[in-house]
């Protein structure tokens, strides 16, 4: 399958936008953004090559027309990795020194059976800052657990963060889960993970992913990283609240954005005031939690030692299965505990019935 220039910014530009995409004209503008030099006749006739092989639709909207992908078109796929090679080599054109660390990377998990496809967040950004952070999909096997898997998976990943002196927040979530959060209506990271992401492994794969969670590529506006520890005191008091914390004798408004409960516990931890912290751990105590983005937003937010030590309190005082299994994430990622106040966390837990 073959693009030109033009077409591989335009699909670019709609992937970035899935779930999002304005009018034409508006569109162009936002293909100029990410491109440089977009013109509205090009974009229009380019678009309407597109919609011709039935990887571009127009849904109506008043007087506009709105492009976007066609998820359930049999050559979507094959497109989308066509997509993801151009990409690939257009950041490696960039930033040719980051070819050897993103060779080790592929390396060190082409020959692991659970691993469906794996991608780059923000990668430009990220290079510039020296880290990268890994998108690991995996698959249920009969031959291993999927805690196991994680915790083999997050090893690699300290190992070559050894390796190549580069930071490494890996996010290491099975296929359907990531699904979950596609659809979920509860700010989460997968979101932004597909409109900033380069596929460097299976490509199809990631797709087949995105197909499924959002078969008609709608519901989702494109969004920004969040800043955690910047939240404004009464939004976490909130979203604290929503999790199982609610401080007697103080009623709160809704107060958005709506996190989900493993960013509340990292958004609490970066605060680093002690009631929140506490807070942090009446939420692990009683949320339903997914290790797995937990890790990865401590990690990403620089609280996975204070992670660490609030999960060991919690897991010597009230031991839980999620407890057991973050703990084994963060040790397979070589990240030891940074001391906190143990009284203060129990005594919050027990005050609010974690």
């Amino acid at each position: 399958m073959e693009f030109s220039g033009t077409e591989f910014q335009i699909l670019d530009t709609l992937a970035r936008q899935t779930g999002g995409s304005p009018s034409i004209r508006s569109f162009t503008e936002k293909v100029d953004h990410y491109h440089g030099k977009a013109h509205y006749a090009n974009v229009h006739k380019a678009l309407q090559g597109l919609a011709e092989e039935g990887i571009v639709t127009f849904r109506a909207s008043g007087r506009s027309k709105i492009p976007g992908l066609r998820f359930q078109n049999p050559g979507f796929l094959d497109a989308m990795a066509t997509l993801e090679l151009w990409r690939k080599r257009t950041l490696l054109k960039e930033r040719p020194n980051a070819s050897e660390p993103l060779k080790r990377l592929e390396s060190s998990l082409a020959e692991k059976g659970s691993v469906l496809s794996v991608c780059l967040t923000e990668p430009d950004r990220n290079l510039r800052l020296r880290r990268l952070e890994p998108l690991i999909l995996i698959q249920d096997t009969n031959s291993q657990p999927v805690p196991s898997q994680e915790a083999d998976l997050a090893e690699e990943m300290a190992e070559l963060q050894s390796a190549t002196s580069l930071r490494i927040d890996p996010w290491i979530v099975p296929a359907q889960r990531f699904e979950n959060y596609l659809r979920a209506r509860q700010a989460n990271p997968a979101p932004r993970i597909l409109h900033t992401e380069t596929c460097l492994w299976h490509p199809q794969a990631f797709w087949r992913t995105v197909a499924t969670a959002l078969p008609h590529g709608e519901g989702l506006a494109p969004q920004t990283r969040s800043r955690l520890a910047s939240m404004e005191e009464s939004a976490l008091a909130w979203n604290l609240t929503r999790w199982g914390y609610e401080e007697r004798g103080r009623e709160l408004d809704d107060h958005g954005p709506r996190l989900c409960p493993e960013a509340t516990v990292i958004a609490a931890l970066a605060a680093n005031v002690p009631r929140w912290t506490g807070a942090a751990g009446v939420v692990l105590a009683k949320a339903n939690i997914d290790p797995t983005l937990l890790v990865y937003l401590a990690k990403s937010e620089d609280q996975a030692a204070r992670l660490a030590a609030l999960a060991e309190i919690l897991q010597r005082h009230q031991p839980r299965p999620i407890l057991e299994h973050t703990l084994t994430l963060l040790d397979a990622l070589k990240i030891g505990a940074e001391p906190i106040e143990q009284g203060m966390v129990m005594e919050t837990v027990e005050l609010y019935g974690g």
